[in-house]
C-alpha cells in the first residue's frame, strides 16, 4: 500500500483534466534509469525511501540519482549520492569512477585520484579510469608548477 501511495504522488499526470492514475513499480524504476533527469531523481527518490528495495537496488538507485544529478551539473548532489552507494557496496565500480569524475570537475584532485585508484583496483586497466586518472596527475603537476 506505501508503494503504491508512494508512485501516485511522485506521478500523477500533469494535466488537470487527465486522471491520476499510479504506474507499476517496474515503471518507477524505468523512470530511474530514464534519461529525463527531474522525473528520474524522483523516481530514485521513491525507490530509496520506499524501505522495500534490497541493499543491491539500494545502491544502484543512489548511484542513478546521482548519475542525473552530475548530469544536471550538481556535483555536491552527486557526490553524495555515489557515497551512499559506496557505503553499500565499496566495491561498485562505476560509483567509484562517477564519484572521480566529479571531484575532478570540482577541483578535489587528490579525492579523485583516490577513487580513480580504486576503481582501477576493481576493474584493473580499464582504459577509461586510467586516462581520466593521468588526466588527474597532469592537472596536478600543472597546478603544483604555477604555485611554484
Amino acid at each position: 500500500m506505501l508503494r503504491i501511495a508512494f508512485i501516485f504522488l511522485a506521478f500523477m499526470l500533469p494535466c488537470a483534466e487527465a486522471a491520476a492514475s499510479p504506474v507499476s513499480w517496474q515503471e518507477v524504476w524505468n523512470r530511474c534509469a530514464g534519461s529525463d533527469n527531474d522525473i528520474a531523481i524522483k523516481a530514485c527518490t521513491i525507490l530509496i525511501q520506499s524501505g522495500q528495495e534490497t541493499t543491491g537496488n539500494l545502491v544502484t538507485a543512489y548511484y542513478s540519482r546521482g548519475w542525473h544529478h552530475a548530469d544536471k551539473g550538481d556535483d555536491a548532489k552527486a557526490i553524495d549520492d555515489y557515497t551512499r552507494a559506496l557505503k553499500i557496496n565499496p566495491k561498485h565500480a562505476e560509483a567509484l569512477e562517477s564519484r572521480g569524475h566529479a571531484y575532478k570537475r570540482l577541483g578535489w584532485t587528490d579525492l579523485a585520484i583516490a577513487d580513480f585508484d580504486s576503481a582501477l583496483e576493481i576493474k584493473p586497466g580499464d582504459p577509461n579510469l586510467l586516462k581520466a586518472r593521468k588526466q588527474c596527475n597532469c592537472g596536478k603537476r600543472k597546478a603544483q608548477q604555477r604555485i611554484f
